[in-house]
């Protein structure tokens, strides 16, 4: 399911970016923003760089009452699961003023997709019912941390909490 929805959201920045910058070669990859040796992936060069940063089981009010009510493990629910991604969206461009342009027109797509379902994007890989975006304010110290725990230097991101409702 993750990579499903990586790959979709790869996709449809990707087609979003060569629409409103006229671009003919693919700006967007799912990599880590660092090597486990240190090193800075190559494929991240010039490039909007989307990673997990977090994921998280988002408990429904019916899971809690089926816990509470029974001691089984064999339940099988079919309600819909939920889970929260924290994605981290870096623009890695040489060029400083590029970077800054690019992550602005990554800032854009998510504000106007900041809601996916099956309805708005037929491409919605099957089992997802819903995708929704929402801007991960983060103070200097938070910041500070993720990019140190990253083991790399500070570059233009942004983080978004994605929440993800599967069938």
């Amino acid at each position: 399911m993750i990579k499903n929805v990586f790959q979709f959201i790869s996709n449809e920045l990707e087609q979003y970016l060569r629409q409103t910058l006229s671009l003919n070669e693919n700006h967007v990859v799912c990599n880590p923003v660092i090597n486990t040796d240190g090193s800075i992936p190559m494929q991240n060069q010039n490039k909007v760089v989307l990673s997990l940063l977090n994921i998280q089981q988002e408990a429904s009010r019916s899971m809690m009452n089926i816990s509470r009510n029974t001691h089984s493990a064999d339940i099988v629910s079919n309600q819909p699961e939920q889970y929260s991604i924290n994605v981290l969206v870096t623009s890695s461009f040489e060029d400083y003023l590029e970077a800054l342009n690019f992550l602005d027109k990554a800032m854009r797509f998510f504000q106007k997709h900041a809601l996916i379902s099956p309805e708005s994007n037929p491409n919605l890989p099957e089992g997802l019912l819903k995708l929704s975006f929402e801007f991960e304010a983060t103070n200097y110290a938070e910041m500070e941390s993720i990019w140190t725990i990253l083991g790399t230097k500070h570059q233009p991101c942004i983080i978004y909490k994605l929440r993800i409702t599967t069938s």
